[in-house]
């Protein structure tokens, strides 16, 4: 386990958005109700998003990249009839791979990182090194109290210690999950988003949203919080993904368990 740092100064990076869109398609010979597979992101009706494109590179390629020319071919798109996925299934995973795989042929580097948010609550991320595995990633979000309390201490003890924070007071809570595979050739995820879901509704939303923390697991922190939920949802989760986990506590508080 460990903690991820981004050293911005061993990098170069650029943002873009995509204004682009697609129809969902039922893979061939489904058994299940595509719902199952693909969660929120299945829609046969037509979906439209603004795709936020994150590329970091080398920091040794200093000249001006034209990153936005190479992804004029990705804007402004109904992906349904681009080549890439003309009479198939669309998804995020399938989306970054395809771009990454476009923009590392068109660049010439080989050592691009690649991250594509869609929507506010989901994103997939390849990383060069980690090539062909891919990340798909999905926020939740959830409202509780909590406090700084240590039973064996006093109450002044407790108010000396921890301050403001021995009081009971409440967070809007982002925990993201992030699970790490290669994409499921039947399928284009790399595991089924519903898992994900079903797993966090019980093991988090529901012990969690609405609720005082302290009653579920005692003397709480931003630390302990996350460590726990991650222990409740190894448990629950497939074993074959590689799983990291991120809670946001405050605008300045954040932690994060990295697989």
């Amino acid at each position: 386990m460990t903690v991820l740092a981004k050293n911005m100064e061993k990098s170069r990076g650029a943002s873009f958005y995509l204004s682009s869109g697609y129809k969902s398609l039922p893979p061939l010979n489904l058994k299940v109700l595509p719902e199952k597979i693909y969660g929120q992101s299945w829609s046969p009706g037509g979906m439209g998003f603004n795709f936020l494109v994150e590329v970091t590179w080398s920091s040794e390629v200093c000249e001006p990249l034209p990153w936005k020319d190479w992804l004029l071919d990705w804007d402004h798109q109904f992906y349904n009839e681009n080549v890439n996925f003309k009479n198939q299934t669309f998804t995020l995973e399938l989306l970054n791979l395809k771009i990454f795989e476009d923009l590392r042929k068109k660049s010439g580097l080989k050592d691009i990182n690649l991250k594509i948010h869609q929507g506010d609550n989901q994103y997939s991320r390849i990383v060069s090194d980690k090539y062909p595995q891919i990340s798909w990633a999905k926020s939740y979000k959830f409202n509780s109290l909590h406090r700084h309390h240590n039973e064996s201490l006093t109450n002044e003890e407790n108010e000396k210690l921890f301050r403001k924070c021995s009081q009971i007071h409440g967070h809007e809570y982002t925990l993201t999950v992030e699970g790490e595979s290669e994409i499921e050739a039947s399928t284009g995820v790399v595991f089924w988003h519903s898992i994900l879901d079903d797993a966090v509704m019980k093991e988090v939303i529901q012990p969690f949203h609405g609720h005082i923390i302290n009653d579920f697991i005692g003397n709480t922190s931003g630390e302990t919080l996350l460590q726990h939920i991650e222990k409740q949802l190894k448990s629950v989760l497939p074993h074959s993904i590689c799983w990291s986990f991120f809670l946001k506590e405050t605008k300045r508080n954040s932690f994060a368990i990295i697989s």
